[in-house]
């Protein structure tokens, strides 16, 4: 279905495989790969041409981190946000 005027459409651009960094197991770098479907939009009152498919919590426009990794990554910035400094150059 295209996101900008909400009509399904049936022509498949063509595919890419995305690359998500996840989270880290067993100190390794975990990347997720998924290949995904472009499509066009055929509609006159559509201003995109083309648009890519996104995985239901997995993938969202732009993303390059699994939402695992970003829900840790906003959790440790809250937490030393407001902290000062450990050390300070004298």
């Amino acid at each position: 279905m295209c996101p900008g005027v909400r009509v399904r459409i049936p022509q498949v651009h063509g595919r890419y495989e995305r690359r998500l960094l996840d989270t880290a197991a067993g100190g390794c770098e975990v990347m997720i790969c998924p290949s995904v479907r472009r499509f066009q939009c055929l509609s006159a009152d559509c201003a995109r041409v083309t648009f890519a498919e996104q995985v239901g919590g997995l993938t969202s426009r732009h993303a390059r981190r699994a939402p695992v990794v970003t829900a840790v990554l906003e959790a440790v910035a809250l937490v030393l946000g407001g902290r000062e400094p450990a050390c300070r150059a004298g």
